[in-house]
């Protein structure tokens, strides 16, 4: 439950940490669970994830601007809900990137999530959220995008190729934050390749 999630999130903090010398991402709308968490790890730890939806927004501010943390920022809100057309993500993401920095968060610790949804169920979804990450990282230089690389292929055959495609061409776009495999060796491999093409 809620109550134990504290201990727990400080347990993974010390336990991951003590074996790997690498930042963590830490997830939870919860902020009682976060703070504890954060006070114990080593280096600059990443928040998952904050949006503009008011009570999820006002909880974890505090902790990503006191604490100086990277921080997942989800272009959701109260209003549209998680949008799907280019027109509708680009007016939350650039109000809540606006919100973030006003609030004291640095632009380069928000990495701001344009929201993949599977092209299985539209096939504009992939153009989408190309653009919108393009149009994101020209209008606020030195802010990240970051995308959940598998919605895309979600209820698709062959999921890994679509995977493995859509992540070199939102690099093209100027992508640099992605959660996908480390252990698929040809997706990485597209990944070193990328950065090498890309300077």
């Amino acid at each position: 439950g809620p109550d134990k999630e504290p201990g727990l999130l400080c347990w993974l903090v010390e336990t991951v940490q003590g074996a790997h010398d690498c930042p963590l991402s830490l997830d939870s709308p919860n902020p009682d669970a976060i703070e504890p968490a954060l006070k114990l790890h080593k280096g600059k730890a990443l928040i998952n994830s904050i949006s503009l939806e008011k009570v999820r927004y006002d909880n974890l501010m505090p902790l990503v601007r006191d604490h100086g943390t990277d921080v997942v920022a989800m272009c959701a809100d109260d209003e549209h809900g998680m949008p799907t057309d280019l027109e509708t993500k680009l007016l939350v993401a650039c109000t809540l990137i606006e919100k973030l920095t006003a609030d004291g968060v640095p632009l380069e610790n928000i990495y701001l999530d344009p929201l993949v949804f599977p092209i299985a169920t539209d096939s504009a979804y992939g153009n989408v959220v190309l653009s919108a990450i393009e149009q994101i990282m020209t209008r606020y230089p030195g802010v990240h995008t970051m995308v959940g690389l598998s919605n895309m292929s979600h209820g698709l055959p062959f999921r890994f190729q679509i995977n493995q495609m859509f992540l070199v061409l939102a690099m093209g776009r100027g992508l640099d934050g992605a959660i996908m495999d480390p252990t698929d060796k040809r997706l990485m491999a597209n990944l070193i390749t990328c950065n090498a093409l890309l300077g």
